[in-house]
């Protein structure tokens, strides 16, 4: 339900920006550009959301076990 919501909200914004500019190909351009840019500040959100959520512990024992941050990240991040 909330994927078909934002797909909507989608499809609106980039309605609203051919209103604004008219036909043609300069058109779809700039709905595909809005579109993109709006989804790309959703999944951005949702990652944060995320990764507030986490519990610090398991990430702060393999920092100090010597992890790299790739390692801290698939290891204690991740999985939670």
């Amino acid at each position: 339900m909330i994927v078909g919501v934002m797909a909507v909200h989608s499809f609106t914004e980039g309605v609203g920006v051919g209103v604004a500019v008219g036909d043609g190909q300069t058109l779809g351009a700039l709905i595909t550009t809005a579109i993109a840019v709006h989804n790309i500040g959703v999944i951005g959100r949702l990652y944060t959301d995320v990764y507030e959520e986490t519990e610090p512990g398991p990430a702060r024992a393999l920092a100090a076990g010597g992890a790299g941050p790739v390692g801290i990240w698939l290891f204690g991040v991740l999985p939670q």
